[in-house]
């Protein structure tokens, strides 16, 4: 009975979540449309893609934040999806700025172990953060590749000087608390005109789940308090 009433239900748990993202992304692109109308004449914004992986979010968004009026620097830290990154660069390079950085987003230079590419070498859900993905699967130290990383605070303060709008998508498999928790810490959030982003809370298991979850928590409050637009992303 508990079976046949899961199976039953399953299909509306779906829907809903169907729903409920299209609700996040609708909200989202709202603002989106609106801070890209304020950029006009020849001082053009920035749009910051956090976690590229083979570019899904590049096209996606520079239809929003068109090439003319935007330069781009994608981020992406995994060596299989450099060569797809580099040839979608080459298509686009005409239109507009666009940087890559293949390295990933942290708090300081240095180096990381990057965990979630045993099934697939490009994955979406590649991550610093081990525990990442954690509900579904645990991966495996040896597995794991090194990557470089660089301080994002440091990237946002420097890319401030030049650009009066900056907006950021931040995709980065768990890596954002660390991430955003820095740029709160040294006020460099302040300098950003439009934030997106995808917290992974929901793919880790207990007592993670509830660690990370209330770190989100605070960050949402934080970028509130300074009235720094945050938009969930999916």
């Amino acid at each position: 009975m508990i079976k046949i009433f899961k199976d039953l239900l399953r299909p509306l748990v779906h829907i809903f979540f169907e729903i409920n993202k299209s609700l996040i992304k609708r909200s989202a692109l709202r603002k989106a449309k609106t801070i890209s109308s304020k950029v006009k004449g020849s001082k053009k914004g920035l749009f910051i893609d956090c976690g590229s992986n083979l570019g899904q979010g590049f096209s996606f968004f520079s239809k929003y934040f068109p090439l003319n009026k935007f330069d781009f620097i994608l981020i992406e830290p995994n060596p299989y999806c450099e060569n797809k990154l580099i040839n979608k660069i080459k298509e686009k390079k005409s239109e507009g700025s666009i940087q890559l950085i293949t390295k990933a987003a942290s708090v300081k230079d240095g180096k990381r172990k990057f965990y979630g590419l045993e099934r697939s070498n490009t994955a979406e859900g590649g991550s610093i953060l081990k525990e990442h993905a954690s509900a579904w699967y645990t991966h495996k130290e040896e597995e794991a590749i090194n990557v470089g990383t660089f301080s994002f605070s440091e990237l946002i303060t420097h890319e401030s000087q030049k650009y009066q709008t900056l907006v950021v998508k931040m995709d980065i498999e768990g890596g954002e608390y660390e991430v955003l928790e820095d740029l709160i810490k040294n006020n460099t959030h302040k300098k950003i005109s439009l934030m997106f982003t995808e917290f992974h809370s929901q793919y880790m298991q207990k007592p993670d789940k509830k660690t990370f979850r209330r770190r989100e928590k605070k960050i949402i409050k934080a970028f509130k308090q300074d009235r720094v637009p945050l938009k969930l992303w999916v």
